[in-house]
């Protein structure tokens, strides 16, 4: 009975090592078919600060940059990232000039305001700020959105403003008054980017549904529909003239669309990760836009032909704007640092970490 028993015994021993093989061997096998895969589509579909979907580009930093942008007249740039906090730097030497603190998650977007005196952010903890430029003072608090904030900009005239979140919204407010004057539903994701058309008529956006919608401001009804993208919309950009629209999309490409017709004119490629800001230099002649795979390419507008990269961010390039002067481009990243670089011939001009003293 004994040795029955001791044969039992050892059997069962001998089973549970076989089936530990057997589970270790599939996470073995399920770790390499993950690290062979390369994102497309939806599984690109995620937040812009959000690098869990590709390994290979994951170079994250609790200091990461999420936003950089020059003041109107050029003299200020507003640098904002992961832990929330928002710096006013001296566009010429790249001093911080003060810091705003109040956001108490990623601060995702610093535009300022057209005459330069505010900054409008919006964060991950579903605020949308304004600050007062000349004291760094915090002038108001809109929770308007139940979800983290991507966008945050005004319109030409300054008088209104947009949000855009992950409740798939986008809220239209009166710049005055501070209060929404309507809110836009039709996407079916959360929505990343908006933007105005010069005579403030429409508002594009994109969303992680895939599609790009232009609507009209003053009905908050959809005018048209951009479709061919197969992934998540980071960004949406028009013309000076409003005649063409830029986006750039999870699925690695950014596209130029004619605004009246819904065409897709030109598709941009060569990016190996999503593309996350897209937009026009100076004179529209190029496109420009920043990746998850650690570059910044121009293409030329009308041909699609790549024309130079700007390479030197050790991560994801999260944000980029160009200067009021069109001589230079301003990045952010993942690596946690501001770049200015010529647009001329891609040089790196100067580098500094955010928060850095």
């Amino acid at each position: 009975m004994k040795s029955r028993a001791m044969k039992k015994s050892y059997l069962a021993k001998a089973v549970l090592f076989y089936l530990i093989l057997l589970f270790w061997f599939y996470l073995l096998q399920n770790c390499r078919q993950r690290s062979s895969q390369v994102p497309t589509g939806e599984e690109t579909a995620v937040a812009v600060h959000d690098t869990s979907e590709n390994p290979v580009y994951n170079l994250w930093t609790p200091y990461g940059v999420y936003a950089a942008f020059y003041s109107p007249d050029g003299r200020h740039i507003a640098v904002g990232g992961a832990t929330g906090l928002i710096e006013l730097w001296d566009a010429a030497t790249f001093e911080t000039l003060c810091q705003m603190h109040g956001h108490t998650r990623s601060a995702n977007t610093t535009l300022f305001s057209p005459d330069g005196k505010y900054i409008i952010s919006g964060s991950g903890d579903s605020t949308v700020r304004i600050w007062e430029v000349q004291n760094c003072r915090l002038t108001a608090t809109l929770p308007q959105h139940y979800n983290e904030t991507y966008t945050t900009l005004y319109s030409n005239s300054g008088k209104l403003f947009a949000s855009t979140g992950a409740d798939s919204t986008v809220i239209i407010w009166n710049a005055q008054t501070q209060k929404p004057i309507s809110q836009l539903t039709g996407h079916a994701g959360a929505v990343y980017f908006a933007w105005f058309s010069g005579n403030e008529e429409y508002i594009v956006t994109g969303s992680r549904d895939g599609q790009v919608i232009l609507w009209n401001v003053q009905t908050g009804k959809p005018v048209r529909t951009y479709s061919g993208h197969t992934g998540a919309v980071y960004c949406v950009v028009m013309s000076a003239n409003d005649s063409l629209i830029i986006s750039g999309s999870g699925d690695g490409t950014a596209k130029l669309w004619e605004t009246n017709s819904g065409k897709n004119l030109q598709t941009y490629y060569g990016a190996q990760d999503k593309i996350l800001v897209a937009m026009f230099s100076p004179d529209e002649q190029s496109v420009i836009a920043s990746s998850g795979d650690t570059f910044i390419r121009q293409w030329d507008t009308k041909t699609g032909a790549l024309q130079q990269v700007f390479s030197g961010h050790k991560g994801i390039v999260c944000t980029i704007h160009n200067s009021p002067d069109g001589k230079r481009l301003l990045s952010g990243g993942m690596d946690g640092t501001v770049k200015e670089w010529s647009l001329d011939n891609a040089k790196l001009l100067r580098s500094k970490t955010l928060y850095q003293k």
